[in-house]
């Protein structure tokens, strides 16, 4: 299984295989969200964060030829 670290900023990796960063190499859609509808407020980014990790997860994650169309998720909290 393919293991994926979220984070916004800091240098932690938790020994995974990928590093999904919201501030180098992840695109949560917090600037578009901010020209609509003003600033998100906590819940909002942290929502943004979340679907765009689990779109960005599972496009980086190759599927067999005929592998089945579910993945799936864990979350751990540290």
């Amino acid at each position: 299984m393919t293991r994926f670290y979220v984070r916004r900023g800091g240098n932690e990796s938790n020994g995974a295989d990928f590093m999904l960063d919201s501030t180098a190499n992840l695109i949560t859609g917090e600037h578009d969200f901010a020209n609509v509808f003003g600033p998100p407020d906590s819940l909002e980014s942290d929502l943004l964060l979340l679907a765009s990790s689990i779109l960005a997860s599972d496009r980086a994650t190759p599927r067999g030829l005929r592998e089945d169309l579910s993945r799936r998720i864990e979350s751990r909290s540290q």
